[in-house]
């Protein structure tokens, strides 16, 4: 069919009738193009036809938006109208949608009721979403009617409470979710808290001695006492013979370095090494580059030999001008071990440059290192030396059986 013939028929149709006139001028059109007169004929009756039908079911739907009961017009889709009554036209396949439509939102709430054990919000969303669909529809279709309306109340009810009950369940899961996870993360950051303020026992100590005595040291150290003091110290232990070491006049009120020197060193001499290391310990925490102080270590109990060595090389080092008596405090560790001869005798050696004088003490000393190093020549010249210089000191330190092995041992 020629597309202008197929545009002429829609327009006269468009009313639904068509006249004589109407009819004509389509066939007149027909001619001009061609078309067969009988084919647009045909055509032109069924769509008359299709359009006379589709008309009719659109004023059936119109009679059935009136009330049968009071007449009243029923609009939209309701099937109810306001005195009560309801349009079943297809009554049994209606009351069965009704049914139906009531039973898919019983069975949803079922389903939302399940998940009480189970609260997943995915799935509730899921079912809330078709208990709200099922809702519309029966209230759009049905929701006139009061029993109806009723029975929607009730079920929109036991559906509230439900997702009440499951919201209620999930927010107290959540709580406890995080207050455990607040837990964990506490206890995290008490352990990272404790690992980084974490101490050992001797930085404790430290830590606690510094402020005990902390504030108290800056005000000693501007004072004249401390200058008083480092006077009266150094005298007495720059000594190292000690014949002319007197403490006594030093001022133990204040925490000096000096007070916890002469502490240890005096229970030292009481054989309390407890307290001595604790005084020890303590001026070290106080005052770390305090050379005497490692000195005074040495002579604490039960050090290892390398503890020893450790501690005096550290005054040696803190003190390099002044460290005669380190030397000799060195020298007589080395003098523990016959491996360190040779080590002890250039101590022993280096304070005797020093002082440029004899001493007995020393020269005993460098005495043993030579004869353990069996140095026969210079033994021979140290010995005759002592007896010329220190002949009661000889025969009071050594006995007659070593003076008589060393005078065999120059001899061979």
């Amino acid at each position: 069919m020629h597309p202008e013939i197929e545009k002429l028929i829609d327009l006269a149709l468009a009313d639904g009738q068509i006249t004589e006139k109407e009819r004509n001028v389509i066939l007149k059109k027909a001619a001009e193009l061609g078309v067969d007169a009988d084919e647009v004929e045909m055509v032109l009756d069924a769509k008359l036809r299709q359009k006379l039908v589709k008309n009719k079911v659109s004023n059936k739907i119109e009679d059935i938006k009136k009330c049968p009961s009071c007449g009243n017009v029923i609009s939209g889709l309701s099937k109810t109208c306001v005195c009560g009554y309801v349009i079943n036209s297809g009554s049994i396949n209606e009351v069965k949608s009704l049914e139906a439509a009531i039973e898919s939102l019983e069975n949803l709430i079922v389903e939302i009721r399940t998940l009480k054990n189970n609260p997943n919000k995915i799935l509730e969303e899921r079912i809330t979403a078709k208990i709200e669909k099922e809702i519309r529809y029966i209230k759009v279709r049905y929701g006139d009617d009061l029993s109806v309306k009723k029975l929607i109340n009730e079920l929109e009810e036991l559906s509230n409470n439900s997702l009440h009950s499951i919201n209620k369940k999930r927010r107290k899961r959540k709580n406890i979710f995080l207050i455990i996870f607040a837990l964990v993360i506490l206890s995290i950051g008490l352990f990272i808290y404790r690992i980084i303020s974490f101490k050992t026992p001797e930085e404790k100590f430290i830590s606690d001695v510094i402020e005990k005595y902390g504030s108290n040291i800056e005000e000693y150290k501007n004072s004249k006492n401390y200058i008083r003091d480092s006077i009266l110290f150094y005298k007495s232990f720059d000594d190292i013979f000690g014949k002319n070491i007197n403490y006594d006049k030093i001022n133990l009120k204040f925490p000096s370095s000096f007070k916890f020197y002469i502490l240890a060193r005096e229970y030292e001499m009481k054989k309390d090494f407890e307290k001595t290391n604790k005084y020890i310990d303590t001026c070290l925490a106080l005052y770390p580059r305090f050379a005497p102080i490692y000195f005074r270590k040495t002579y604490s109990n039960k050090l290892p030999s390398d503890s020893l060595l450790h501690n005096i090389n550290k005054a040696i080092e803190l003190n390099p001008n002044n460290k005669n008596k380190f030397l000799l405090r060195r020298g007589e560790i080395y003098l523990n071990n016959m491996e360190n001869y040779e080590l002890a005798y250039k101590d022993f050696k280096e304070v005797t440059t020093n002082f440029k004088k004899s001493n007995f003490e020393i020269d005993y000393n460098m005495l043993r290192c030579l004869i353990g190093l069996n140095d026969y020549i210079n033994t021979q010249e140290l010995y005759s030396k002592l007896k010329i210089l220190y002949p009661t000191k000889v025969d009071e330190m050594i006995d007659k059986q070593t003076q008589k092995n060393i005078e065999n041992l120059i001899n061979q």
